[in-house]
């Protein structure tokens, strides 16, 4: 860790540490966000149509999409924050992926106003996929003493010392070290979806087939799947404040 974080966590407590060593990572990557070079490709997005965007990509590359991610510069796409709402027209985009990331915001005062963007973006028609890790599954496992469940997930996140304990996985599932910031379940993943303005919510599974889904194991055990639509026909959709203001660019 290095002598400098050792005299950090003398003075202060290692919660307070390690939020200030995140947010000085996550201002980092919105200065990195607002260079020229990348401002340049958000400018050329505002005007696109018929978009297949994967928010909050990571690595995740595919031919045909444009991914949006903080941390990680994509070269194919954009470097953004989502709090700061997306830059894209309204009705621009055909389909979004979005696996593993919402459970990154806090709920519901960033989830809601980022799927009122996604609403937003997509066209009438437009489809929605989402992907989380699913509170459910972990609770089932856990009151049905499921080893074969628990035993697939001993190194969930890349932990250096696999887990010994169910209830430990649990907590890293829950929790990742502070990144993840809200467990979800289906049925708030309806309630949330349906309230922004979507509809013909529903819980797919794993699904290559339609949609870009990871195929990695331990995704496959441990998500919930669920995909929306924008109605072909929409009235108002309820207006949902953003948590800041979106940068100029």
């Amino acid at each position: 860790m290095g002598w400098k974080h050792t005299v950090a966590t003398g003075l202060f407590s290692r919660q307070f540490v390690q939020a200030l060593k995140n947010e000085a990572q996550v201002q980092a990557a919105r200065a990195r966000a607002l260079a020229p070079s990348n401002r340049r490709r958000v400018r050329a997005l505002r005007d696109a149509r018929g978009l297949s965007v994967n928010l909050g990509a990571g690595f995740h590359a595919r031919d045909g999409w444009t991914p949006i991610d903080l941390m990680v510069d994509p070269p194919t796409g954009i470097r953004w924050d989502v709090r700061w709402g997306l830059p894209l027209g309204d009705g621009s985009v055909r389909r979004i992926h979005c696996e593993h990331f919402f459970e990154h915001l806090r709920f519901p005062d960033e989830v809601m106003p980022a799927l009122a963007e996604c609403f937003r973006v997509l066209e009438q028609g437009g489809e929605l996929r989402v992907i989380v890790p699913d509170a459910a599954r972990y609770i089932r496992a856990y009151a049905h003493k499921d080893t074969e469940f628990f035993d697939a997930m001993r190194d969930l996140g890349g932990a250096a010392t696999p887990f010994e304990t169910d209830i430990e996985i649990v907590n890293q599932a829950f929790r990742m070290g502070g990144d993840h910031q809200f467990a979800w379940d289906v049925t708030v993943m309806r309630r949330r979806l349906e309230r922004v303005g979507f509809e013909h919510v529903e819980e797919t599974g794993y699904d290559p087939t339609r949609f870009i889904d990871q195929g990695d194991e331990w995704r496959r055990r441990e998500s919930l799947y669920a995909v929306a639509y924008k109605p072909r026909v929409v009235t108002a959709s309820p207006a949902v404040e953003r948590t800041e203001p979106a940068a100029a660019v």
